[in-house]
Parts: structure tokens; sequence; C-alpha cells
């Protein structure tokens, strides 16, 4: 039976996945989860957390207690791009963190780490199959809510990002280190480069989850079905 660990950072987010999979709760303190069984695969559902200290304990709580086949990252994220806009579906083919500076390694790269993560190629195919409008390219990580009075500097440095937020490269170094394919999917909430403010992430965020979560299980019913 294969397993897939489905990972969301905010309650917005976990409430649009309950909203379209029938989850049971199981378990207590770092142990809980929410689970679903389908036939031929089972899905876990946890809330990590917001940022990527509080994803990384969630999914290291996780790896220790279980393997899994694939971990799946959802929700919402910024564009810094103009090839996105609000509402528009995203699927990274590789993350990075963007708030990362150590001396003698290219600007995001972790010690030991490459600079990029790269995402499951299967899950990119099947989204474009799915969906030709869905968008692929780079998400950047680091531990801040971006507007733009805030948007990082140097985003050159990152092969044209796409989208922003404040986990999937913290996902991305996770399941590096225990060998796990990862996908990252978020609809887009908000124009990092263009809003002043949270009022456009707040105003989509509800709608944006919900249709992140439907997508993505979509994409994982495919995934397990070649």
């Amino acid at each position: 039976m294969k397993s897939v660990l489905m990972v969301v950072a905010t309650e917005e987010e976990l409430h649009a996945l309950r909203r379209v999979c029938p989850l049971k709760s199981e378990g207590v303190g770092a142990n809980f989860v929410y689970r679903c069984q389908e036939s031929n695969y089972q899905i876990d559902v946890i809330r990590g957390g917001i940022g990527k200290a509080a994803m990384a304990f969630a999914l290291g709580a996780c790896f220790a207690r279980k393997h899994y086949d694939l971990v799946f990252n959802i929700g919402v994220a910024g564009t810094v791009s103009p090839r996105l806009k609000a509402m528009d579906i995203f699927c990274a083919t590789k993350s990075c963190y963007y708030d990362v500076s150590l001396p003698g390694l290219k600007r995001g790269q972790m010690d030991g780490m490459p600079l990029f993560f790269e995402c499951d190629p299967r899950i990119v195919e099947i989204a474009r199959e799915l969906n030709p409008e869905i968008r692929t390219g780079i998400v950047i990580t680091g531990d801040q809510f971006v507007t733009k009075d805030n948007l990082p500097p140097h985003l050159e440095d990152f092969e044209d990002p796409l989208a922003i937020d404040m986990e999937s490269a913290s996902v991305g170094e996770s399941t590096y280190l225990t060998g796990t394919p990862y996908a990252i999917l978020r609809t887009i909430s908000d124009d990092a480069t263009t809003s002043p403010d949270e009022a456009e992430y707040e105003k989509n965020v509800e709608k944006a989850s919900n249709r992140a979560a439907t997508t993505a299980l979509q994409i994982i019913e495919k995934y397990f079905s070649i």
C-alpha cells in the first residue's frame, strides 16, 4: 500500500482539504494526523505550521514514525512574476531559500545542500496533463510574509522564480535528507510585487486554498494509478 503525506501550513489550508476529502483524525501532539484510506493508497495529512522551522519539525516527527512514498505540500503562495496572477494554480519544479547567505556558497544555498531542491517530475507532468493552464517553475522560500515593501532583492539569482512562500524549500530540504519524492502545489493568493499589505491575501485565501486542495487530490489519484 502506497502512502502519501500531505502537509499544509495553516488552518485555512487544512479546512479546505477536509472539505473535499473524508479525513479521520488520529493521534495526539506531534503524532496527530488526519487520515484517508483509498483503494490503493493512504493519505496522511498534517498541519505543519507557518515557517521553515515549524514545517521541518513537523516533517521530522512524521519521518521518525513512518515511511512515505511522496510528500505533497499544498496551499497558497504569493507571486513574484507577471506570469502569475491571483487564483492561478502553480506547481513547483524546484524550490530554494532566498534568505540564506553563507560564505563561499551561492545566495540561498545551505551548507552541504544543493541550491535547488528538485520536485518530483511525475507530479509536474501530471499537473500539466490535468490542466494545461497550471503554471510550473521555481518557488522561493523565506521566513517573512512578503509585500512590495519587503520584496527580496536579487531575484535574478534564483533563475526567474514565479512564486514565494514560507515553507516549500523547508519541505524540499527535509525530503532531500530522507530521499523522499516531494511536490509543491499552490494557488496564488496575492501578488507580492504590488500588494502593500495582507489584504489581497485575506480576500483570496479561502477560495485559493479550496482550489489547491481539489487539484492536489486529482493529481494524487492519477499519480498512484500509473
